[in-house]
This record gives C-alpha cells, sequence and structure tokens, in this order.
C-alpha cells in the first residue's frame, strides 16, 4: 500500500513511518502541511492526516482532495485532548496514544477494504457517558 503522511511532529511521523514500512507498506510522501500538489503528484492509495489543524481547515483539506477526485482512502490522526469531531469526508479516526501502533494496521486495511473506521476504545475512553455506561464492554 502506498501512504502519504502529514504531520507537523517529526518523531510522529518517524514513528509512524517505521511501524508502516515494517508492516510492508510503502511511504510515498510526507510532510508536516500537506502539499496538495506532491499528494495528488504521489497518487497514494492512503493519507494519513495529523488532526490538530483546526477542524475547518482539516474538513476543507478534506474536500479538497476529494473534489480532485483523488481516490485515495484518508485517516485522520489526532490527539485526543484537541480533536473532538470527525468529518463525515474522512474514512478514519485514530488517536495519537501510546497503544495506537497495535490499531493502526488493521485499521488501515479495514479502511482499504472500504469500510470506515473509528477508534472506538479511545472515543468510550474519553466520554464520561460511554465510559460508565460500556465500562465492561470489550472492543
Amino acid at each position: 500500500m502506498r501512504i502519504y503522511i502529514s504531520d507537523r511532529h517529526p518523531l510522529c511521523r518517524l514513528a509512524l513511518k517505521l511501524t508502516l514500512v515494517r508492516a510492508g507498506h510503502e511511504v510515498v510522501g510526507e510532510n508536516a502541511e500537506l502539499c496538495l500538489p506532491e499528494l495528488l503528484s504521489a497518487q497514494p492509495d492512503l493519507v494519513i492526516l495529523e488532526g490538530a489543524r483546526a477542524v475547518t481547515n482539516l474538513e476543507d483539506t478534506i474536500h479538497e482532495i476529494r473534489i480532485r477526485r483523488c481516490p485515495t482512502k484518508i485517516i485522520i490522526w489526532a490527539d485526543p485532548d484537541s480533536f473532538k469531531s470527525l468529518t463525515p469526508e474522512a474514512d478514519g479516526l485514530i488517536y495519537k496514544e501510546d497503544d495506537c501502533w497495535e490499531r493502526f494496521v488493521p485499521a488501515m486495511n479495514r479502511i482499504m477494504a472500504g469500510e470506515q473506521w473509528i477508534d472506538l476504545k479511545a472515543v468510550i475512553e474519553r466520554q464520561p457517558f460511554f465510559s460508565n455506561k460500556y465500562a465492561r464492554t470489550s472492543i
């Protein structure tokens, strides 16, 4: 799978790149800020976008990718303390956490198979209503 990574933290990009390469994927581009011409030129199967951008900017970026008919799938990779919503044009949401690495590749595979994937474990742990109601539920 060909993947483009956009994250402003160099160490996050490096860790993600190593995880993906180790899993047999090719990183075809990486940048602190998404460069749309570079992305379109690279023709990735999947784009991983940092979710720390302003939500409207993130939505605009994703919309711009979609209107150019770029067939790539899009995952928002977000800091759970700063990101609260998922734009409907994204294919997935994964929170940046210590254990996200073990969920990342399976999530990508499901997204590439046509599913939308949301990191429910992380969402439930952060929402008091869900945490109490589903404390015994395994995800």
